[in-house]
C-alpha cells in the first residue's frame, strides 16, 4: 500500500557521524509500520538518530508527499500536487527553502543538471497527458547530458575511478512502483537489478509476498503425497523422476544473489565501455529487445489486473521474452564472438522467469484460480530451457 525512496543531501554539521538510523534502514521501519503517507510523515519526523540530509517521496494509493529532512532537526512535509515531483541530491532551489541553509554543496553540477532534464522530461510528458509506465523506463533510460553523471542514466565522469569494485556515479540498479488501489496486491514494483541500459524491468507483485521457500517445500510435499498411491509400485528410478517431474524448486533465490546485477555490470561494461562509447549499434538493438519484452510483461500486468484467462495470457508473455531472449543473445553473441556477453543477457532473463514465476504462485493464492498452477508450469519450462542454453545445450 506504500511505497518511498530516498535521496541523499549533503548537511554540513548535522551529519551525524553514529546514526541510529541510516537512510535505507528508516525507508524499512517506515514500509514495515506505515500504511499510508501521513503515519510515513510521523515515523520519519519522530524517530531520532537519523544520519544526515535527506528528500524522501512517498505515495500511497490515495496521495503523494515529499519529506525533506536534515536530521533530527528539521522534517518538511510537501504534498505533491502537479502530478509529480522530482528530487535528486540537492535542495536549492527546488525544495523549501528552509532548508537551503543547511546545504553545503550548492548546487552540485551533477545534481542540478539530472533535475532538469528528470523535471522538464516528466513535464512534457503531463503536457501530453499523463505519465505511464513506458515514460518513466524511458526516463530512467535517459543519457541526454551523456554517458556520464550529468544524465538521470548516471555513468561515471571518470571511467577508470573504482570504488570497492564499483564504479563511482553509476547507476546500479532502479524501480518503479505502480501502485492499484483496487486491489492492493495487484500493485506493482517494476525493478531493474543493474543499471536500466543493461537490465530488464520485471514486474514484481505485491501478491508475489506470498510466495517463500515455505511455501514451495509445503506445495511439493502436498504434490509428493497426492501422487504417493500411483508411484508404489514403479521402480525406483521411474519414481525419483517423477518426483522431480512434479516438485518445483525455489527459483527466488536467483534474485536474493548478486547474479543479476553482476551480469548487467558485464554486459553495461560492453556496451557503453571503460571509454564511455557504446557499441552504438548492437546497445540500441539490445535495448529494443528490452523493450519488447517489457511491453510483453506491461500488457500481462495489464490482462491480469482485468481478470483475463490465466494460461492464454502466460503463453502468450511467454512466447514474447522467448523471442526477446533469441533476439537479445544474436546481437550479443554478433560483437567479436563473445558468447559470454550473450549468457550474461540470458541470466538476466532468468532473472525475468524467477520473478513471475513468484507473481504467479502469488496470484494463485491471491485469487484461489488454480489455472495459475498450470500458468507457472510454462514459465518453469522456460525457465529451464534459458537455462541450458546458458549451459551450452540447444544454443543458436
Amino acid at each position: 500500500d506504500l511505497a518511498i525512496e530516498n535521496t541523499f543531501i549533503f548537511a554540513g554539521k548535522y551529519v551525524n557521524p553514529n546514526p541510529e538510523w541510516g537512510n535505507l534502514w528508516l525507508m524499512r521501519r517506515v514500509l514495515e509500520e506505515a500504511d499510508s503517507v501521513e503515519k510515513a510523515y510521523e515515523i520519519i519526523r519522530k524517530t531520532r538518530g537519523k544520519y544526515s540530509g535527506s528528500s524522501y517521496l512517498i505515495a500511497d494509493t490515495r496521495s503523494a508527499a515529499v519529506v525533506d529532512v536534515v536530521g533530527d532537526e528539521e522534517a518538511i512535509y510537501t504534498e505533491v500536487n502537479e502530478g509529480f515531483a522530482v528530487r535528486t541530491n540537492h535542495w536549492e532551489p527546488v525544495a523549501p527553502r528552509d532548508l537551503w541553509k543547511y546545504e553545503v554543496n550548492k548546487y552540485p553540477e551533477e545534481s542540478v543538471k539530472r533535475y532538469e532534464t528528470a523535471y522538464s522530461f516528466l513535464a512534457q510528458r503531463m503536457q501530453q497527458g499523463s505519465i505511464g509506465l513506458g515514460d518513466l523506463i524511458e526516463l530512467s533510460r535517459n543519457t541526454a547530458n551523456g554517458l556520464n553523471p550529468l544524465s538521470p542514466c548516471r555513468f561515471p565522469r571518470n571511467p577508470g575511478a573504482v570504488k570497492e569494485g564499483v564504479e563511482e556515479s553509476t547507476t546500479l540498479s532502479a524501480a518503479i512502483m505502480m501502485p492499484r488501489p483496487e486491489d492492493p496486491l495487484l500493485s506493482t514494483m517494476w525493478a531493474a537489478l543493474g543499471n536500466p541500459l543493461a537490465a530488464p524491468y520485471m514486474p514484481v507483485l505485491a501478491a508475489a509476498s506470498l510466495y517463500s521457500e515455505r511455501s514451495v517445500e509445503l506445495r511439493n510435499a502436498r504434490r509428493f503425497a497426492e501422487e504417493a498411491p500411483r508411484l508404489k509400485d514403479l521402480p525406483p528410478e521411474a519414481i525419483r523422476a517423477r518426483l522431480k517431474e512434479i516438485g518445483e524448486p525455489w527459483l527466488a533465490s536467483i534474485l536474493h544473489s548478486s547474479e543479476p546485477w553482476l551480469a548487467a555490470e558485464n554486459l553495461r561494461e560492453l556496451l557503453y565501455g571503460s571509454a564511455g562509447q557504446p557499441v552504438r549499434e548492437a546497445g540500441r538493438s539490445y535495448v529494443e529487445c528490452l523493450g519488447a519484452a517489457e511491453q510483453g510483461m506491461a500488457e500481462f500486468i495489464d490482462a491480469v489486473q482485468r481478470g483475463r484467462e490465466p494460461g492464454i495470457i502466460t503463453e502468450k508473455l511467454v512466447a514474447v521474452l522467448r523471442e526477446s531472449t533469441d533476439r537479445c543473445w544474436r546481437t550479443l553473441a554478433s560483437i567479436g564472438g563473445k558468447r559470454d556477453i550473450a549468457v550474461s543477457s540470458a541470466r538476466l532473463f532468468l532473472a525475468v522467469y524467477a520473478a513471475l514465476r513468484a507473481d504467479i504462485w502469488g496470484l494463485e493464492a491471491h485469487t484461489g484460480n488454480s489455472a495459475w498452477e498450470k500458468a507457472g508450469r510454462t514459465v518453469l519450462e522456460a525457465f529451464n530451457e534459458t537455462r541450458l542454453r546458458i549451459a551450452g545445450v540447444n544454443t543458436p
